[in-house]
């Protein structure tokens, strides 16, 4: 086995919060492992009660609104990551936006303000593919 085969691949992924709440968000190379986390964080927040804001979602990072994260998940040879969001109410329920989504690595989403994916035009944050821009509280308007 030769030193390329064993390198890992590690890539850069962003998930961009264009909404008006905290989402939180895994993005991980282990599909498997995303949808039972998943599901974990779901049953581990209807256990906790109704608590406030302080609860701890095991695994997915907490991403502020109008804000973004790099993601830098290890994946195979395939180059496929699995990436979860969702938006946790008061009522301990959980709104689920994307459940173990596979998409390419290197490519970047944006859950826009009506908490809809949206996949960005390479080398852009805040521009999803189709060129609309998501970072409207810093658009002028004249």
């Amino acid at each position: 086995m030769g030193a390329a085969e064993s390198t890992p691949h590690y890539h850069s992924t962003h998930v961009a919060n264009a909404c008006s709440e905290p989402i939180y968000v895994m993005c991980t190379g282990d599909k498997q492992y995303a949808v039972n986390k998943l599901r974990q964080d779901e049953e581990e927040l209807e256990l906790q009660g109704s608590g406030g804001e302080e609860e701890e979602h095991s695994g997915f990072t907490r991403i502020a609104p109008r804000d973004f994260f790099r993601f830098t998940p290890f994946c195979e040879k395939t180059g496929i990551v699995y990436v979860s969001i969702y938006v946790a109410k008061r009522d301990k329920k959980k709104e689920v936006i994307a459940s173990a989504v596979a998409m390419q690595s290197d490519y970047s989403l944006i859950v826009d303000r009506n908490k809809n994916l949206k996949r960005t035009m390479m080398r852009f944050i805040w521009k999803d593919e189709y060129g609309e821009h998501h970072n409207y509280w810093s658009l002028r308007v004249e």
